[in-house]
């Protein structure tokens, strides 16, 4: 239980008065044509105006920093986009040359199989002599005689 003494009551109307006076209208009116005179005056702009300026230069100077360090890599990336393109351009020309060896490879591994006969079901044994066992078959088989080369 809180003891109730005369102070206690005298600086609760005193409370109560103060925050009456300065929620009122009249003291609030006061309070406008006070700001406003100070935010007219020329000493006030200009003390607001640097503290603006302060706070922002504060502010965009780390980006300006970092925009001065991407900065100074803006040659070598398009120096690097340039090699990047040669490269490209030098890696289609190669699988171009590619493509058209592979193909001439192919007609000449054609080319070569001109003449060459294929025979099916005869078995391959280590170490046998193909042509030989070729001419056997045609002359016993097909009754062909093959001169051997």
């Amino acid at each position: 239980m809180q003891r109730v003494t005369r102070s206690n009551e005298s600086s609760g109307s005193i409370n109560d008065k103060l925050r009456g006076y300065f929620e009122s209208e009249s003291f609030m009116d006061i309070m406008r044509r006070v700001v406003s005179n100070m935010v007219a005056e020329e000493s006030f702009q200009l003390a607001l105006k640097k503290s603006v300026d302060a706070a922002v230069a504060s502010a965009v100077e780390p980006f300006n920093k970092k925009l001065a360090e991407f900065e100074q890599y803006v040659p070598r990336v398009t120096d690097l986009e340039k090699k990047i393109s040669d490269l490209e351009s030098r890696l289609s020309a190669a699988q171009e040359e590619a493509k058209l060896a592979i193909n001439k490879a192919n007609d000449n591994e054609q080319y070569s199989r001109k003449y060459n006969l294929r025979f099916i079901g005869i078995e391959e044994k280590k170490d046998e002599n193909c042509t030989e066992l070729i001419v056997a078959f045609c002359k016993e088989k097909l009754g062909i005689v093959v001169p051997s080369c």
